[in-house]
């Protein structure tokens, strides 16, 4: 790990140490206490992922076996994340905060775009 590297990952901390604590389960599977081994997931890829380590807006927290599946990009697209953020924290959900964190565009990501993940 660069020192680069190990001086974003102690900035960023206490605000993942946060989001943990103030979660009860799995933003996926619904599992939850301290067996799920709650961890945060960041929702943005590339080279946008470091931006996005400290942005409640921008961050799943999930259990270490939703972790690996959820990197899968053809099954769980941005959109699909954030629709579970919005679902299991509303208070967290910004769309055009994220869209600005990535770029490209605000309408990169669509609230028609989230929302077709209704019925997973």
């Amino acid at each position: 790990m660069s020192a680069k590297t190990r001086a974003r990952a102690k900035e960023v901390q206490a605000v993942r140490r946060r989001l943990i604590a103030e979660s009860r389960w799995c933003m996926l599977c619904r599992r939850g206490g301290r067996k799920a081994n709650l961890m945060c997931h960041e929702i943005a890829r590339g080279p946008h992922r470091q931006k996005a380590l400290d942005k409640p807006y921008a961050i799943l927290v999930v259990c270490e076996t939703c972790h690996r599946v959820v990197h899968g990009t053809l099954d769980w697209p941005e959109s699909r994340q954030l629709f579970r953020l919005k679902l299991s924290a509303p208070g967290r959900y910004d769309l055009d905060a994220y869209n600005r964190l990535v770029g490209r565009g605000e309408n990169r990501i669509t609230p028609a775009d989230v929302e077709q993940w209704w019925w997973t």
